[in-house]
């Protein structure tokens, strides 16, 4: 049987991935594809070009663009992903983190908690975990508390924080039902979230790997009550977050405004700030100014 080469296969694959995804996201997909599945670094993917695949892992690797090409998420496929310099798993059923998520957990670290460290931190919404286990990294005396109502999600999220040692309490509920919520021991001086925001009249906009594959619940709100989740941040900020505290949130880019006007009902100090895309991705509210 004719062995096949790292390079060779790499050669191979390129052209059908890349009438897909495109040249450049072909190139980045295989890269991880080969790296992970063969265990080696990116130096060495470049050093042992002309090493020899064991059948095996060449077989997985094929198998593993297959998947690609029916546009299932690379995350997906390697079962993990990386945030704030975390290695986090993900299975689906399961949000895969976004660039903007992380943008928004470095709001926190460098603009916004300067001159007050929190000691008490709520994340609701948690999926995979990624914004609590940041919090609890970049804030290690801190209490974390994260919230998801999906059984997969928070499976997911303590098997993270186990894997990387971080701890934080993990809770299930709905968050839209506040008569679940229990009164905490104390107030926190953080609430964060990235939660679902995409109208149902967005779907068309969407890719067909996030559309087809990646939790409808964890992305999508109807199309009559888009602030939904909003609401009821801003209730449970009202109950809840302390008088030093702040609020942030992702939010949908078109709905920068109306989440402001509604945040504007109970805080004084309110503010969008833009992704590094220059969409208004971000809200800040506190009860005083910051």
């Amino acid at each position: 049987m004719k062995k096949v080469t790292i390079n060779g296969l790499y050669r191979e694959l390129m052209p059908c991935l890349s009438a897909v995804y495109g040249q450049q996201e072909a190139r980045q997909m295989l890269v991880v594809l080969f790296t992970d599945l063969l265990n080696i670094g990116r130096q060495q993917f470049m050093t042992q070009a002309d090493r020899n695949l064991e059948p095996e892992d060449e077989k997985q690797i094929r198998q593993a663009v297959v998947k690609l090409l029916d546009l299932i998420p690379i995350q997906y496929i390697t079962g993990k992903t990386y945030f704030f310099d975390m290695e986090l798993l993900v299975k689906p059923g399961v949000l895969i983190p976004r660039p903007e998520t992380e943008e928004m957990v470095y709001l926190v670290k460098n603009e916004y908690l300067k001159q007050i460290r929190p000691e008490k931190i709520i994340d609701v919404g948690t999926g995979s975990g990624c914004i609590a286990l940041a919090m609890k990294k970049m804030f290690p005396e801190a209490k974390v508390v994260a919230l998801d109502h999906s059984t997969a999600a928070l499976e997911v999220a303590r098997t993270n924080a186990d894997r990387l040692k971080l701890d934080v309490d993990f809770i299930q509920l709905d968050f839209l039902k506040s008569n679940t919520w229990k009164k905490p021991d104390d107030y926190f001086d953080l609430i964060i979230s990235n939660p679902p925001y995409v109208r149902e009249s967005e779907k068309a906009l969407m890719k067909p790997n996030v559309l087809n594959h990646e939790p409808h619940q964890a992305l999508f709100v109807k199309e009559d009550a888009p602030l939904i989740f909003y609401e009821k941040l801003m209730e449970f900020a009202a109950e809840y977050l302390s008088e030093k505290g702040m609020l942030i949130a992702e939010i949908n880019e078109a709905l920068g405004r109306e989440v402001r006007d509604l945040f504007s009902m109970n805080f004084p100090a309110i503010h969008l700030r833009r992704d590094l895309s220059g969409k208004e991705r971000f809200v800040v509210a506190a009860f005083r100014q910051c």
